[in-house]
């Protein structure tokens, strides 16, 4: 995976995870249903994202120069 104990490669993004709670020994499911919520907030935030420059755009058609 990664020379970095804590460093975890999603997709094309390389984060470091540091758990700072004391969780106790987890399951390879575990991991999976864990690393499935962390890459499911960064699609979230990703279509948030995606979707507030779409409304900008359309506002920005709609409203004249002097308007903005």
């Amino acid at each position: 995976m990664a020379d970095v104990p804590n460093q975890v490669n999603i997709h094309d993004v390389r984060t470091d995870v540091i758990i700072t709670e004391g969780i106790g020994p987890m399951s390879q499911a575990d991991l999976r249903r864990l690393m499935a919520l962390v890459l499911e907030q960064i699609e979230q935030h990703h279509d948030a994202n995606a979707q507030r420059k779409e409304d900008t755009a359309i506002g920005n058609r709609v409203d004249p120069p002097h308007v903005r």
